[in-house]
């Protein structure tokens, strides 16, 4: 396989984080892009991990970002790294939601939160059962 730029595995990245990395949506699209990923794993960890773990966390966008999809994508070729960013991504948001005064762990849909707030954090929840549960591997 040729060599994958950083802008080309950025872009493989975000594609895959966005929402929508499906068969169905993408075609044969969604298999190539698995191949390239699959084939340049340290690179497109490298890359991932720049896009996401290299900021301060915006915890209303990653919430809306399916981080894992990619990470999983990867688990059984880099378990090791994988667990790892899945680890770091876990205490960023825990991080993030502390400093915003949001509970880790805590149930969103209590009195006072305002709707669209107890929504983002019903999704950070889920997305980070799913970052626990790749950085136990």
């Amino acid at each position: 396989m040729a060599n994958v730029t950083d802008r080309q595995a950025a872009a493989d990245v975000q594609l895959m984080v966005g929402g929508n990395f499906t068969p169905d949506a993408l075609g044969p699209a969604h298999e190539q892009t698995l191949a390239r990923v699959r084939a340049a794993a340290d690179r497109y960890l490298k890359v991932f991990e720049q896009l996401y773990l290299a900021r301060p966390m915006d915890v209303n966008q990653h919430s809306n970002l399916y981080l894992g999809t990619f990470l999983r994508a990867l688990a059984d070729v880099a378990p090791d790294k994988v667990a790892a960013l899945a680890r770091r991504l876990v205490q960023q948001t825990d991080t993030a939601l502390a400093a915003r005064g949001g509970v880790a762990g805590a149930p969103a849909a209590s009195e006072g939160v305002a709707e669209e707030t107890s929504r983002m954090l019903d999704r950070v929840e889920m997305r980070q059962r799913e970052l626990r549960s790749l950085a136990r591997r």
